[in-house]
């Protein structure tokens, strides 16, 4: 240990000796550090953080799976009440499910809000601050346990912190609701909240209440209606995973009777409940992660090489003290060590200027990919990531540091001890040494720069694709009537006015009622039975009911038929318009006109028209199948006002929203959206992953070309006597230019071979996260090696330029 510190000691002597070099390994380092200390957030945020609980570690998530696929999902609620019963494993089973309710009084707006089991905050060991929680019997659904308890952010916000909150009213979906209680301030739930902080708790007693739908109820009691349930639970003293999973297998083999069909086989299991996603979530993340996770790393590949061949070039210059420490009977190895723990001292306090600098990267990947504020915040460094930091800086201070420290204790003794220049053998090692480094820099940024353009030009051209509407002049917002308590006749005066008086609006041309919109993160899906087929043919597809005006206001062409009238009311014979690709999946070859087709439950519907096959949930979905059926024959109370405009929509959204609001104040009125931000939205994942790859590709360019420009820079030091004999000789500058630019372009050449190798053997891998065009897409790889190409030029050009200045005489005179 005194050997280590004594190493330490004299390490940190050196260094503060030499600031500039010091600084230059560290801002460096710094950046491909902070490049991977942003991405360990990111990944602990999402896969690893502990939830706001106590004994975190002891809590678990509970979820199903189903048929080949193993993803997990939520449970039903017969079936979590059964395993809250049953399991013997766990201290306690709590449930959850994520809503948006319609908060009236004052200024009506729309919250997002959990509804809990009655042992929820117990069972996490988060008591409210204020008042209490929920009690066991405000998990019975009869209606009469109306109760709340509030999130700290929203009784700031919307309560002014009032300490008289408890005992209180508050309307909820147009019903009284008690204030009873108010959460710890650092307390949100246990997942990522990522389209709005949550507001408020309602007990599962208030599901009913919540949903504000007419079957709601059969939720308590339908065992099919899985997969909206979240469910964790806490280990009881003594148990483990293993034995609550066996136990989980037994009750979920109980609930679901083994089937002959392997595609019907379900269980249930238990994973430790980390990270702010459920298990679902989780398992779509982590493809996107694990590519994200790669490229930092690479990042950090390239600083690494840059450090080395900054510690090479001090090497030369060290080379006679360590010959003099090796006169007086050091080891190499004690050489080597000293010099490595040298590296670790730079690596480690680089990792304290890359924690900063992953605030400012992360900041900038959130600008770029649109990130919600609500995720970014979770995207903070906390002690797991710093430990993470650490170890990284550690290992990477020893990779960096490996090489120049053989080198620069392998010169012969005597020349170095009397301050020649070392062999030529060992000279040509260690410029083979810092041509390899640059080649590996080269290869490392290229790779970086062609995925980074190829997952650019791939949302460049999901955003710019056909969405199948008109996205130019339109907007819509949301409203929920039967959350405020409308019965079906004021639903239908209402649908009514809000259509009458919201074209009225100046600079509106039309308007329209749907319940759901392209990429309007609402959607519902149903089975499409053709008839004379039975169930087991039904094809899934995406069900919008509509107002007869909506095709022509957001601008779905329709290729065949017709769209709908008034007349298609409730009295009418059922119809329904479909799209191309639902057409064709439900009648091949043959024209759908006349055709009668039922929803899953539901009765015949003659199809009426054909629209094109548009884009729905996201931009870079596959073709997808759409019905349309009228409004007036499937009404819902939530419902997406359409608006088309005349001009700009950004500048009728407040008096669009007035005209509405002043049919009933009391109507919270959600997303005034523009079409043009809806698509934007559609795109959502891949602009946040093209961002992150844009940043870190041009941190890895910066960093290749900087460790280019130093080694050029020092070979044109090495060599200035050379320069001078040369331009005594008629070399001309034009020729001193040339040899060292060439010099750097061609090991850049051999690096950029062997960055479009790597990155074509990349292609499979990439391919699945591509729209539109190939992981072998040549406008990315050309662009990419002449971006390159073009940053070694300028790179290797400066220092050379000033090479082909030197005045002869002043060169020849150089030691």
């Amino acid at each position: 240990m005194d050997a280590i510190g004594q190493d330490i000691r004299f390490g940190v002597r050196q260094l503060r000796a030499r600031p500039g070099f010091t600084a230059a390994v560290v801002l460096t380092l710094a950046l491909g550090i902070g490049a991977n200390t942003a991405m360990f957030s990111v990944l602990n945020a999402v896969l690893f953080r502990r939830p706001p609980a106590a004994q975190p570690d002891r809590l678990v998530w509970v979820s199903a799976t189903h048929g080949s696929s193993r993803r997990p999902r939520g449970l039903s609620l017969p079936d979590y009440f059964d395993v809250r019963a049953r399991a013997k494993q766990v201290s306690g089973v709590l449930a959850y499910s994520h809503s948006w309710l319609s908060l009236g009084g004052g200024v009506p707006e729309r919250i997002r809000g959990d509804v809990i089991s009655a042992n929820y905050f117990t069972l996490l060991g988060r008591e409210p601050s204020l008042g209490r929680a929920f009690r066991p019997e405000e998990d019975d659904p009869d209606g009469s346990h109306r109760v709340a308890v509030l999130s700290d952010g929203f009784w700031h916000r919307r309560f002014g912190a009032d300490p008289g909150i408890l005992g209180k009213p508050v309307t909820i979906n147009g019903l009284p609701f008690t204030i009873v209680g108010v959460a710890p301030p650092d307390f949100e739930g246990i997942e990522i909240n990522d389209d709005a902080p949550l507001a408020v708790w309602l007990p599962l007693g208030a599901l009913v209440e919540a949903e504000a739908t007419p079957d709601a109820r059969g939720l308590f009691t339908d065992r099919n209606s899985s997969g909206w349930i979240r469910t964790a639970a806490r280990l009881a003293p003594g148990a483990t995973l293993a034995s609550a999973n066996a136990e989980l297998a037994a009750i979920g083999s109980s609930l679901r009777p083994a089937s002959t069909d392997p595609q019907d086989a379900s269980s249930l299991n238990a994973a430790p409940l980390e990270g702010g996603v459920d298990p679902s979530n989780r398992s779509e993340a982590l493809p996107v992660l694990s590519l994200l996770m790669l490229v930092p790393l690479l990042v950090l590949v390239v600083a690494c090489a840059n450090a080395a061949n900054i510690l090479l070039s001090r090497s030369l210059a060290r080379r006679k003290e360590l010959a003099v420490r090796r006169a007086l009977g050091a080891s190499r190895a004690r050489l080597v060590r000293q010099l490595l723990t040298e590296s670790v001292i730079l690596s480690l306090a680089a990792a304290g200027v890359g924690v900063l600098l992953s605030v400012l990267l992360t900041s900038a990947i959130a600008r770029m990919g649109d990130i919600p504020a609500g995720i970014v915040a979770a995207f903070t460094p906390d002690v797991p990531v710093l430990i993470a930091t650490s170890a990284v800086a550690f290992v990477a201070g020893v990779f960096f540091g490996l090489a120049p420290a053989f080198s620069a204790t392998s010169p012969e003794l005597t020349p170095a001890l009397k301050s020649e220049t070392v062999s030529i053998g060992v000279g040509r090692e260690r410029h083979r040494l810092r041509d390899v480094l640059v080649v590996a820099q080269v290869s490392v940024a290229l790779v970086l720069i062609v995925t980074a353009g190829l997952f650019t030009r791939s949302l460049t051209k999901a955003v710019n694709s056909d969405p199948g509407f008109t996205a130019r002049h339109g907007l819509y917002l949301s409203f929920d009537l039967e959350r405020q308590r409308y019965d079906a006749a004021r639903q239908s005066v209402f649908r009514r006015d809000v259509l009458r008086t919201v074209a009225a609006v100046p600079g509106v041309r039309a308007t329209a009622l749907a319940t759901a919109v392209p990429f309007g993160r609402h959607f519902e899906g149903s089975a499409l039975i053709a008839q004379g087929h039975g169930e087991e043919d039904g094809v899934s597809a995406f069900v919008s009911s509509v107002s007869p005006d909506f095709f022509s206001t957001l601008g779905v062409p329709l290729v065949a038929g017709h769209g709908f009238t008034d007349r298609d009311d409730a009295a009418s014979a059922p119809v329904i318009v479909i799209n191309e690709r639902l057409a064709n999946q439900l009648w091949p070859g043959e024209s759908p006109l006349g055709k009668q087709v039922k929803l899953a439950g539901g009765e015949l519907r003659q199809v009426v028209g054909v629209t094109s096959t548009g884009k729905y949930a996201n931009l870079v979905e596959s073709p997808m199948g759409q019905a349309y059926v009228p409004l007036a024959q499937r009404t819902a109370g939530s419902l997406f006002l359409v608006v088309r405009t005349e001009a700009d929509p950004a500048t009728l959204v407040a008096a669009v929203r007035r005209t509405a609001q002043d049919l009933d104040p009391d109507l919270p009125l959600y997303e005034p959206t523009t079409f043009e931000a809806s698509i934007r939205g559609g795109a959502d994942k891949q602009r946040a992953a093209a961002a992150a790859l844009a940043v870190f590709g041009l941190l890895a360019l910066v960093l290749t070309l900087v460790g280019v420009y130093g080694v050029t820079a020092h070979g044109v030091a090495l060599r200035t006597r050379e320069i001078g004999i040369r331009m005594s000789l008629g070399a001309r500058a034009t020729d001193v230019l040339r040899l060292f630019v060439g010099e750097g372009v061609k090991r850049s050449l051999v690096g950029i071979a062997v960055g479009v190798l790597v990155s074509a053997a990349l292609s499979r891998v990439l391919a699945g996260f591509l729209f539109g065009l190939t992981a072998t897409d040549a406008m990315s790889f050309v662009v990419g090696a002449a971006v390159v190409l073009f940053g070694v030029v300028l790179a290797s050009g400066l220092p050379a330029r000033r090479a082909a200045r030197v005045d002869p005489m002043t060169a020849l005179r150089a030691e």
